[in-house]
């Protein structure tokens, strides 16, 4: 393995801790709110939304929290949101859950399949219901036929945007790569 694969090798993925977090300067203010959420372990879910522009120190911040929250045994869930990822179906969801879906076979059977079935990690469950509503009657068929026919056209547009839209910037693909800084 070269020096460079061995560096991002040993890099954090999203959502896990850095091995020493980063100096935070004149957050005070920031830190306080988000530290409140995670010091003592809470007895409801609770959500706060930290936006602001690129650079501002949001990862920063977040981080430390997610740190603090760890130490104190909260279990924490995180994602990143990708710009070259907003047309997957789900894929925030996939890898805000990747780290606990195995605890979907824990869930009622209907939740545990719609959310398998959603993330492409279980089998169709279409032809099922499609079974059932032919035997209902009552004009399925049809329905189902041109509910078929919508699927495939939009599909196929969906084919051909993909195939027609350009390939991902260079600085879209080296976004979030991550590199230690060296002792000098």
């Amino acid at each position: 393995m070269n020096a460079l694969a061995e560096r991002i090798s040993g890099m954090p993925g999203p959502g896990e801790p850095r091995s020493q977090p980063a100096r935070l300067i004149g957050r005070e203010a920031g830190l306080a709110r988000l530290r409140g959420l995670v010091d003592q372990v809470p007895q409801a879910s609770q959500v706060l939304l930290v936006i602001g522009e690129a650079g501002m120190g949001k990862s920063a911040l977040l981080a430390d929290t997610a740190e603090r929250a760890r130490s104190a045994g909260i279990r924490v869930l995180s994602v990143t949101g990708r710009e070259s990822e907003s047309n997957l179906a789900f894929a925030g969801l996939h890898q805000l859950l990747r780290p606990v879906l195995s605890s979907a076979a824990g869930l009622p059977e209907r939740q545990a399949q719609a959310l398998l079935g959603a993330l492409g990690l279980a089998a169709d469950p279409v032809p099922r219901y499609r079974a059932a509503l032919l035997k209902a009657g009552g004009g399925a068929e049809q329905w189902l036929t041109d509910m078929e026919k919508e699927i495939e056209t939009e599909i196929d547009e969906a084919v051909e945007f993909a195939l027609a839209s350009p390939y991902p910037s260079m600085s879209e693909l080296t976004r979030d790569v991550f590199a230690e800084e060296s002792a000098s």
